[in-house]
């Protein structure tokens, strides 16, 4: 795993946009890529409705601005979600409600849902996804996960290791 460290500026939207840009430019060689920011939690965290809110939108945008580049891939699995939901009230810093997740890719199976929030996606066609899922969801999209309790390697791994030459007894 390489990490490629990003610095913020005072707009998350480009910083996104920027991390991306980034990210794509070294996908030569990895099975995945991860683009992350902080930007929304560090917002929840002043317990201001009205920053988190100005974040996500900034957000918004530069996913936007970027957005066409990643659909134009048809080998590109894009995942959007995030690792915890953060409330912008209240005493606690980090709560346990499930977050949005969409995934955009060739194979993927589009539902009905239009907006990008936690009440929409809730009713979208992945339904209710547990982090012990998330792995396997996406190895599946990717076609790289093998049928639960295939053993074909000494040591039992949950997908195909890439692109490899059958076994033989020739």
């Amino acid at each position: 795993m390489e990490v490629l460290k990003a610095h913020d500026s005072i707009d998350p939207g480009k910083d996104l946009a920027d991390r991306i840009d980034l990210a794509l430019s070294h996908l030569r060689g990895f099975d995945f890529v991860h683009v992350h920011t902080k930007a929304p939690d560090s917002a929840a965290h002043t317990k201001n409705p009205y920053l988190k809110r100005a974040v996500i939108e900034s957000l918004d945008r530069g996913l936007g601005s970027v957005l066409n580049t990643l659909l134009d891939d048809p080998e590109l699995l894009l995942v959007i979600t995030s690792d915890h939901s953060t409330p912008s009230s209240g005493p606690l810093i980090h709560s346990g409600e499930p977050v949005p997740i969409t995934v955009v890719g060739t194979g993927v199976r589009r539902d009905g849902i239009e907006r990008f929030d936690e009440i929409n996606c809730a009713g979208g066609a992945l339904g209710f996804v547990t982090g012990a899922d998330f792995m396997p969801l996406v190895l599946n999209f990717l076609d790289r996960t093998k049928l639960r309790g295939l053993m074909d390697t000494p040591e039992d791994q949950p997908y195909w290791p890439g692109l490899r030459k059958p076994f033989s007894l020739k």
